[in-house]
């Protein structure tokens, strides 16, 4: 059976196998100017290595390629301009590395991330919460998710939380444990709901009971004018949205609304941002001061304020593509 990876966990993972066992940096999703047109409508590539001569261009592939596959790849990366590829995929068919691999312009690698080691880590799991996360989740009240590595035999890559309810870190380990694949990522919903299950099954839905609000500082956008992120051989997370990203949380501190929620604590996201924490008794009031802040110029991603059923990443968790830990940080200057 054909194996599909999260198309997000792999490319990282792959971007970054590259980078270690190459010893080079990388421009990743990177933009190809085009004279005219706007920069988030511009031609993006998986990544960029940089040399003395032509420069190389990633593709990645979250599964098998055959042979018409990797023509077209090739053939579309020479119609923006690249002669020498890397093409990156689980695995190829005989006829792609019989008629591609002797090509020196265009190599094939095959690269399969180790999940396990995914499993392990959360075997051995303590996610140091800060206080007020922990008494959220002891609420019961919260609902998870989790994004697998791969698609289970149902074809799905998105599962529901298994255990009704969820009170502490031995709860989200049960469930962890269950699950067809390792998980790429592990979401949980800030507001509290009386079925906490359901969240995503009726279609009236569970009763919201308040809680946590979210912003989310993505900070990509905030450095994608002037260049692009870059990981290389010790870091497969960008530092140029790190620091980009602290400062917009210390401005949206500044410019945060006197009435609204104070702020709870500040979560690092694992790979480009930061989720800022309010305590928020329901979503409608971090929705209007997001948009005050937006109005005030703060870079913001809405989709974690914009409505109640937002899932994010879970504090303390595992981000695979980076296998970064989330944690609390604190963004004093």
């Amino acid at each position: 059976m054909t194996v599909i990876f999260e198309p997000q966990f792999y490319e990282r993972r792959a971007l970054h196998h590259f980078a270690k066992t190459r010893e080079v940096n990388l421009l990743i999703n990177c933009r190809v100017p085009e004279a005219g047109v706007p920069l988030m409508r511009q031609v993006e590539i998986d990544g960029l290595v940089r040399t003395d001569g032509p420069a190389i261009a990633i593709e990645v592939k979250s599964t098998r390629l055959d042979e018409r596959d990797v023509a077209a790849i090739r053939a579309w990366y020479r119609d923006v301009g690249f002669c020498n590829t890397v093409v990156i995929a689980p695995d190829f068919t005989a006829d792609a590395i019989r008629k591609h691999r002797p090509h020196a312009r265009c190599e094939l690698l095959a690269y399969r991330p180790n999940e396990d080691a995914i499993f392990r880590w959360y075997e051995a799991w303590r996610p140091g919460w800060p206080s007020w996360v922990a008494a959220a989740i002891a609420s019961g009240r919260h609902h998870f998710r989790y994004v697998l590595t791969r698609a289970s035999l149902r074809g799905g890559r998105v599962v529901n939380q298994i255990a009704k309810r969820i009170y502490d870190c031995d709860g989200v380990i049960r469930d962890l444990l269950r699950l067809p694949h390792p998980p790429a990522r592990v979401y949980w919903s800030p507001q509290r709901w009386s079925t906490p299950k359901d969240v995503y099954r009726r279609e009236t839905g569970p009763l919201a009971l308040g809680g946590l609000g979210v912003l989310d500082i993505d900070g990509t956008p905030l450095h994608a004018a002037m260049h692009a992120c870059e990981i290389g051989p010790r870091s497969s997370r960008c530092d140029h949205c790190r620091r980009r990203s602290l400062g917009e949380a210390r401005t949206a501190v500044r410019l945060w609304p006197n009435s609204s929620p104070a702020l709870s604590g500040v979560i690092d996201s694992g790979n480009r941002g930061l989720h800022m924490y309010f305590r928020a008794s329901h979503a409608d009031m971090m929705k209007a001061a997001a948009i005050q802040l937006a109005a005030a110029g703060v870079r913001l991603d809405f989709g974690a304020s914009a409505s109640r059923r937002a899932v994010v990443g879970l504090p303390g968790s595992l981000y695979a593509a980076t296998m970064e830990q989330q944690r609390e940080v604190s963004i004093d200057a």
